[in-house]
């Protein structure tokens, strides 16, 4: 948003959180922040206030804006991923539902209210785009012929990074030949808070972000459970996905597991309700338990084309690549109903 000339008056990048532990201690900041923005929203009085994801605080956003006359449009509702999620009251809190799945449209129809509901498609699918071959890429890194490349996305969060970055660190150390590490770095954290997880007998490339072209020359990835798992899915690179956090966060997982609520937690096996990508998490997200996971994946094996096949069958789910722009045009169709003396 801010390349494309948005004025940004409040940055959001580091106010998501992981787990009952990360999120309580921020209740009372976030709080502070949405009557920052509903006084902002209220001065301004925006044609069109457009709410993406992060339902804990937008859901929360609109509801007090029930009566203020502002245009709504929810652009990938909370929980959009889960065929079985009740939408609750957004159907009767918006103008315009975007949602990127088509189960999900299904499921907010189905619950009535005057919103006007729209699959468009994820938007992932229409970035995910590299613009050269994996062989170029891995001959514009210089990668021998034989030596396994690896892709290592320790996540966007300082939690997540001293959780895992350690465990992907020792797990890359158990692949031989000594592979070349494709590191992605958040922007939100930088390249030096990555350096101190950093032997210097691990052969690393810093990426920024999930660097399509790049990234695409890596034989197999160790990931952090969240968007990542998706992007790499959509440029067919095999994964073993992980998550890690604090005591509290084991806990709070083991409860869920025990609830039966829990069966998959990567957005691949998600999507395909199937177990496509192997899942190791907290003390189970060992260096060893990893490294046994990924060295299947890093040649041709059964296990490697067991994914890209789930892979394939991931994109088909996520429609024809032209999400924003359908977006885009929603957005505009509920600007346009608004009365022209009003705006």
């Amino acid at each position: 948003m801010r390349q494309a000339g948005v004025d940004l008056a409040m940055v959001s990048e580091h106010w998501g959180a992981m787990g009952i532990a990360e999120a309580v201690p921020k209740i009372p900041y976030l709080l502070v922040q949405q009557q920052r923005l509903l006084r902002h929203l209220r001065a301004c009085r925006p044609d069109v206030l457009v709410a993406i994801d992060f339902g804990a605080f937008n859901v929360r956003t609109l509801n007090a804006l029930q009566g203020s006359g502002i245009r709504t449009v929810y652009f990938i509702p909370p929980g959009s991923w889960s065929r079985h999620r009740a939408p609750g009251q957004l159907p009767f809190l918006v103008d315009a539902i975007a949602t990127p799945f088509p189960w999900s449209a299904e499921n907010l129809r189905r619950a009535g209210g005057p919103a006007r509901v729209e699959w468009v498609g994820h938007p992932l699918l229409e970035y995910c785009r590299p613009t050269c071959t994996r062989d170029a890429a891995r001959a514009q890194l210089g990668v021998e012929s034989g030596r396994p490349v690896i892709a290592l996305a320790p996540g966007s969060r300082r939690a997540e990074l001293h959780h895992l970055m350690p465990v992907f660190v020792e797990a890359a150390r158990r692949v031989t030949p000594k592979p070349l590490c494709l590191l992605t770095v958040a922007p939100s954290l930088g390249e030096a808070a990555m350096r101190p997880y950093l032997p210097d007998d691990l052969d690393v490339r810093f990426l920024d972000g999930i660097a399509y072209d790049i990234i695409q020359a890596a034989d197999a990835a160790l990931v952090t459970s969240g968007t990542a798992t998706l992007e790499l899915a959509c440029l067919d690179v095999p994964m073993v996905v992980a998550y890690r956090g604090s005591l509290a966060s084991e806990l709070q997982y083991r409860i869920i597991a025990r609830g039966g609520r829990l069966r998959f937690i990567s957005l691949p096996n998600i999507l395909a309700d199937a177990p496509v990508v192997p899942e190791l998490l907290q003390r189970a997200a060992n260096p060893d338990a990893l490294a046994a996971a990924l060295l299947p994946l890093l040649t041709d094996t059964p296990e490697r084309q067991a994914q890209r096949d789930g892979f394939a069958a991931i994109r088909a789910m996520l429609g024809d690549g032209d999400a924003c722009a359908r977006t885009a045009r929603l957005i505009l169709e509920v600007a346009a109903a608004i009365p022209a003396v009003a705006r």
